[in-house]
């Protein structure tokens, strides 16, 4: 069962889907590409959101519309099982809180958002699963989605 194909998930949550990474992506590159001295080595996309950046709004848009994409397709993922859903929208949520507090302002709270949402982001297909589920739900699928995003963070 294809999930794009899958009529249990409607098209506003795969247009929400699409749209994350499309907002993540654009975000940071757009406000890389405005912010001259960023240099991605040393540096974390947060500081493209800072109140210091060039333009801190674009980064901050990126976000905000990134968290709430992964929030809008938890609520449409419907065959996927109820805990992977959950920890998606949390991912959402957190990725939100990541752009309402900038690192400079709310250091902390940026932080905990930051750790939330990457650690719910990257271990929500193990969650999401489903016996009946087929494509990425499938559970090998799922699982190995996991350890690959898991190893993105180390």
């Amino acid at each position: 069962m294809d999930v794009i194909a899958n009529p249990r998930v409607p098209r506003w949550a795969v247009a929400s889907a699409i749209l994350a990474p499309v907002g993540m992506i654009g975000g940071w590159t757009l406000a890389a590409s405005l912010q001259p001295t960023f240099d991605p080595v040393r540096e974390t996309i947060s500081a493209l959101a800072a109140s210091s950046a060039t333009a801190p709004e674009v980064m901050t848009a990126g976000l905000a519309l990134t968290g709430l994409a992964h929030m809008v397709t938890a609520a449409g993922l419907r065959p996927a099982r109820g805990a992977g859903r959950m920890m998606l929208g949390v991912g959402g949520l957190a990725t939100a809180v990541v752009a309402m507090a900038p690192v400079d302002a709310w250091p902390r709270a940026h932080g905990v958002a930051a750790a939330v949402a990457f650690v719910a982001l990257s271990t929500w297909p193990a969650a999401a699963w489903s016996p009946r589920g087929g494509g990425a739900l499938r559970p090998r699928q799922a699982v190995a989605a996991t350890v690959g995003l898991v190893g993105l963070l180390v």
